[in-house]
């Protein structure tokens, strides 16, 4: 029992990770894509 406790106490934590790794990534691409449209103007 308190082994399946650890793994669903492990998977909320991964999920919280991968979350704030696509909210840094999606900051940086974002960042990419605003610096070609300000060069286009």
């Amino acid at each position: 029992m308190p082994k399946s406790e650890g793994k669903h106490d492990k998977k909320p934590m991964n999920t919280l990770h991968k979350k704030e790794e696509t909210k840094s990534s999606s900051k940086s691409l974002s960042n990419h894509i605003e610096i070609p449209i300000v060069d286009r103007q």
